[in-house]
C-alpha cells in the first residue's frame, strides 16, 4: 500500500480519541487502548509515552502512535494532525525526529507474517520504522490516510 496525500490547512478526523488527555491523566490507560487498535502491547513505549506530552505543541491531536525501530534506537512513532514524530527516550539521553504533515510525500507500509515497517518519504530523504506490528502498519497507514486527502 502507497499513499500520496494532497493536505487541506483544516481537516477534521471523525472517530478521534483524546489521547492527549488520556496521556497525562492515565498514560497506562492511553497504552492499552492503542494496544487495541494496533495488535501491538507496547509495553516497550513506557519512557517515550510519559515523555509524549511534553513534545507535543498546544491543540495538537494525537491520532495514533505504535512502537518501532530505526537505524539508530526504539522508540514510539507518533502521528498527530500536524507531524509525525519517532521520539526516543533513554535513561541519560532523547531524540525527537519531526516531520511536518505537509513535507511528507508519501507513506506506505510494508508487512510481513507478523511484523512490517512504514516508509515515510519526504522530499529527497525517507526514514523507515521497522519491527512494528503488522495490524499497528496497517492502522497507521489508514489512519494516514483518513486524514489526507486522496487524489
Amino acid at each position: 500500500m502507497h499513499i500520496t496525500p494532497k493536505f487541506t490547512k483544516q481537516r477534521e478526523v471523525n472517530d478521534l480519541i483524546d489521547f492527549n488527555t488520556a496521556i497525562k491523566e492515565d498514560p497506562e490507560g492511553a497504552r492499552k487502548t492503542m494496544a487495541e487498535f494496533t495488535g501491538d502491547d507496547l509495553l516497550t513505549i513506557r519512557k517515550q509515552l510519559h515523555h509524549l506530552p511534553e513534545t507535543l505543541m498546544e491543540n495538537e491531536q494525537v491520532l495514533v502512535f505504535c512502537y518501532g525501530y530505526t537505524d539508530w534506537k526504539n522508540g514510539l512513532l507518533v502521528l498527530t494532525d500536524r507531524r509525525i514524530m519517532f521520539l526516543c527516550k533513554g535513561m541519560l539521553a532523547s531524540k525527537l525526529t519531526s516531520i511536518p504533515i505537509a513535507r511528507i510525500n508519501s507513506l506506505s507500509g510494508e508487512t510481513g507474517m507478523v511484523l512490517g515497517k512504514i516508509i515515510i518519504n519526504e522530499g529527497s530523504s525517507s526514514i523507515t520504522i521497522k519491527n512494528v506490528h503488522k495490524k499497528a502498519v496497517n492502522y497507521f497507514v489508514k489512519k494516514f490516510q483518513e486524514f489526507a486527502d486522496i487524489s
